[in-house]
């Protein structure tokens, strides 16, 4: 078996594939493969998957069912000690593998990540991933200070990722795998830049603000789902599915308001803060267009909430007066 898997899904991912694999193929680790299922593609994925005739290549197809279902479906099938994930449009340094293999041996961490240059659809760099809250979260945080590894960069024993596995925390999936992982195992942040991470428009989370505002909300839901174990209380369920979430998803009241049946009165008032919080927070680097009702229900809530720290409220107002003043956004009316 081989040391380290590779662990792509690819649904329609034709568009930027072939820039992916050349970087998969180019390692120079000497003990992998790589591992795609293709999530019932129905474009030329799989024909340029199958193009590269190589014995590192590993393919299975399915009918689709949706990233968290791939990547479960990958984890069960995968026979190697250490995985490392990637997604179909982003990119590896010829060294990602090796460099991540002397981390994760050297930390003697569990599971890992690295830095990552953001780049644009036609390959433009834009900035290096900055260091999330990785050895110091707080889940009461407004907006959650999430121990954040980079999800298509993630280095890991496979049977830690298998044991935690993927659940349906819809577009933050990977946020909801990073509290789980950080409460349970010994997690590391590689300062090193060992890859491309593509920022475009075909991503689901960015297409729209509907997508956008379903990340944010289950984000923060992840939140409260940490906040909930650390207290020994049972979680909320991820129980609505996307389809539901995006008929709702035109506010953040309306995501909420899905759940409210699980939600305590506060948890509600919380979740609904931190949630656009986060959404303002993401649209500083993605670039998301918002609209000026996302400020005012921040502000609103921000003076009138009980639960979060008076250092908190103050850090939270000056991120908005920032991103008020940023002069390139072109915030919707």
């Amino acid at each position: 078996m081989p040391k380290v898997s590779f662990l792509m899904s690819v649904y329609n991912g034709a568009q930027f594939l072939r820039q992916t694999m050349d970087s998969l193929i180019a390692q120079d680790f000497d003990d992998y493969e790589i591992f795609i299922i293709d999530d019932g593609s129905t474009d030329q994925s799989a024909e340029i998957i199958k193009s590269y005739n190589s014995p590192l290549v590993k393919y299975h197809k399915q009918d689709n069912a949706g990233l968290v279902a791939a990547l479960n479906t990958g984890l069960g099938m995968l026979d190697c000690d250490y995985v490392a994930r990637i997604d179909a449009d982003d990119i590896c340094r010829p060294n990602r593998l090796s460099r991540q293999m002397d981390f994760m041996e050297f930390t003697r961490a569990d599971v890992t990540a690295c830095r990552a240059l953001h780049i644009d659809e036609f390959g433009h760099p834009e900035a290096v991933s900055f260091v999330h809250f990785v050895y110091d979260p707080d889940p009461r945080w407004v907006p959650p200070k999430e121990p954040y590894l980079a999800h298509p960069f993630m280095f890991g024993r496979l049977d830690v990722m298998a044991g935690h596995g993927y659940r349906d925390a819809h577009l933050s999936e990977d946020a909801d795998l990073c509290w789980r992982l950080s409460e349970t195992n010994r997690i590391a942040l590689q300062n090193e830049v060992l890859g491309d991470y593509r920022m475009h428009l075909a991503s689901v989370s960015a297409a729209d603000i509907t997508g956008s505002r379903i990340q944010a909300f289950f984000a923060a839901l992840a939140a409260v789902n940490a906040q909930r174990r650390a207290d020994g209380r049972a979680e909320v369920p991820y129980d609505q599915p996307l389809a539901t979430c995006k008929a709702v998803g035109a506010t953040t009241q309306g995501l909420v308001d899905l759940f409210k049946s699980h939600l305590s009165k506060d948890e509600c008032i919380w979740i609904l803060l931190a949630a656009t919080m986060k959404l303002l927070q993401n649209a500083y680097w993605r670039g998301y267009k918002l609209g000026q009702q996302d400020f005012e229900v921040a502000e609103k809530l921000l003076r009138k909430s009980k639960s979060i720290s008076a250092e908190n409220r103050t850090e939270a107002l000056q991120t908005i007066t920032t991103l008020k003043m940023v002069p390139d956004r072109q915030w919707a009316n």
